[in-house]
């Protein structure tokens, strides 16, 4: 009963509050989020207030309204994305940075690649390129940078052996195994009507000519398992020789020299040279003999010399250092 009373009370005095405002109400303030919808030219406020007009939290600000500026709640926490070579450490919400960059770790470049940051991989520059070095008989194309190699190794170019030396690269000049073994014979030299004598691959006439060695040249004698032929070098090559094409003994232009026979060279482990004259001067000197072989041996009017003939080369010698066999 008291509480009907009462709002009977409370609308006669709205009633006649209204009914005394003489405002007419034409003209309204829109409602806020502080006041509802509010006359401008009286002040008499109607209605409900507005809502807030929430603005999300960010990592510096909570929750907002942006008419009031009333807030909710606390503002977000950072979430942080580790630092790189080049950026600090960086909140993925807000962009806030954070102490420093860790900066490259560079890596010096080589010959495939560019210099290199060790952290990130990031790159500078070019890669320097190999500087190839060509191969050789043992060795591939090597890179005198990096060492890398590339192929393979040409191998030795072999040529045969002969009477005075071993299989021989003509590359890198390696030897291999030995000399010829064979039975030294003599001195002869080339007695043809005008002809070069062909010397060839094997002790046969239809065999592939290997060379050819020019009238009255003076070579040295082999013995071979036929005994119409001989085995001789000439200019490097071995080949073999019709025996009926050649004439035993030295061919020379001094008639009065008398073969002695064969001798051994015998140093103190030097080479002996030959020479055109019989003087020790450097301009004599026409081939040398290593210690230890064996020459043909002529006679000489001056007796510390001997006329010798070693390996198609023909001069004088020191007799001081041949002992005749």
């Amino acid at each position: 009963m008291k509480k009907t009373i009462a709002l009977s009370l409370m609308l006669i005095i709205s009633l006649v509050s209204f009914s005394g405002c003489s405002c007419k109400h034409e003209e309204w303030n829109e409602p806020t989020c502080s006041s509802p919808k509010t006359c401008k030219e009286c002040g008499a406020s109607e209605g409900e207030k507005s809502e807030h007009k929430w603005v999300d939290a960010d990592c510096n600000n909570p929750v907002t309204c942006s008419e009031c500026g009333e807030t909710a709640g606390s503002p977000l926490e950072h979430i942080w994305s580790d630092a790189d070579c080049e950026n600090p450490v960086i909140c993925t919400l807000c962009g806030e940075t954070a102490g420093s960059a860790l900066g490259h770790e560079w890596v010096e470049p080589d010959c495939e690649n560019p210099q290199t940051c060790s952290k990130c991989g990031k790159t500078l520059g070019k890669a320097l390129s190999h500087k190839w070095e060509k191969g050789s008989c043992t060795e591939p194309k090597t890179c005198t940078r990096c060492k890398k190699t590339q192929g393979k190794a040409e191998g030795h170019k072999w040529s045969a052996a002969t009477l005075s030396q071993p299989k021989k690269c003509t590359v890198c000049g390696k030897t291999e195994g030995t000399a010829i073994n064979a039975e030294y014979c003599g001195t002869g030299y080339v007695d043809t009507a005008k002809d070069a004598l062909n010397m060839r691959k094997s002790p046969d006439v239809s065999a592939e000519i290997v060379g050819s060695i020019p009238k009255d040249t003076n070579i040295s004698l082999y013995y071979c398992d036929k005994y119409d032929w001989y085995l001789t070098e000439y200019k490097g090559v071995t080949g073999y020789v019709r025996a009926e094409y050649i004439a035993y003994g030295l061919h020379t232009e001094f008639s009065d020299m008398y073969y002695l026979g064969t001798g051994t060279v015998k140093t103190k482990g030097s080479e002996l040279y030959i020479r055109n004259a019989k003087d020790y001067s450097d301009d004599s000197k026409v081939g040398v003999i290593p210690n230890g072989k064996t020459v043909d041996v002529y006679y000489c009017d001056d007796s510390s010399w001997y006329y010798v003939y070693y390996n198609g080369v023909s001069g004088y010698s020191s007799s001081d250092y041949i002992v005749l066999d």
